[in-house]
């Protein structure tokens, strides 16, 4: 067995299914690591995944822990679960539920250019 560990962000809605996710968070010893985020160890059988494609072997691993989370939690409509981990030095990331939201950071930057109010869709020529 193998043991790897695992980041896990989370943004459930108002009626998301935090019994189950935190039911198996518990299960699998998570610590807590701040607002909405944890991290766990996760054990896997390298036989259960290619040895011979790093790459492959990485996106495998993901799904097996994507496989497993959505075994017991429920997903809504808003819900979001984000995993960063790696596998055979090979590092990867991305959302098993939900994607990405709306930017809280946009428009601090001095280098960002203001969307204009109306945008010309197409020029006639007259």
């Amino acid at each position: 067995m193998k043991s790897i560990q695992v980041f896990l962000n989370y943004d459930l809605s108002f009626n998301g299914d935090y019994e189950g996710l935190f039911k198996w968070l518990d299960d699998h010893n998570a610590d807590d690591c701040g607002q909405n985020f944890c991290e766990f160890t996760y054990t896997i059988n390298p036989s259960d995944v290619v040895q011979d494609e790093p790459k492959k072997a990485a996106n495998q691993v993901a799904m097996m822990i994507d496989k497993d989370i959505m075994s017991t939690v429920k997903i809504n409509k808003g819900d979001r679960i984000y995993i960063v981990s790696s596998y055979d030095n090979v590092m990867f990331s991305g959302f098993l539920a939900g994607g990405h939201g709306p930017k809280p950071w946009a428009w601090y930057s001095t280098r960002t250019q203001p969307t204009p109010k109306i945008k010309i869709i197409n020029e006639v020529d007259g």
